[in-house]
């Protein structure tokens, strides 16, 4: 998946079922708090992890950064 140099919106990641699949098991938390529309949307990648990272550790993004790049 092009991740448009985390540039990508949250509202684009979630439009594709893999990467909707695997935010949610990475983050449910986080992902059921999300509103299914709004502003939420239009957050960069590269937002969302600014904001997980002080909650999330380090290899966890990594991860799921580079499974989110393996995903057509």
């Amino acid at each position: 998946m092009d991740l448009k140099q985390n540039q990508i919106t949250l509202g684009e990641l979630l439009k594709n079922p893999g990467a909707r699949a695997l935010l949610t098991r990475r983050f449910p938390k986080q992902m059921r708090r999300l509103p299914p529309a709004g502003p939420a949307q239009t957050v960069t990648l590269e937002q969302l992890l600014a904001f997980l990272k002080p909650y999330v550790p380090e290899k966890i993004l990594r991860d799921t950064l580079a499974e989110l790049k393996q995903l057509p």
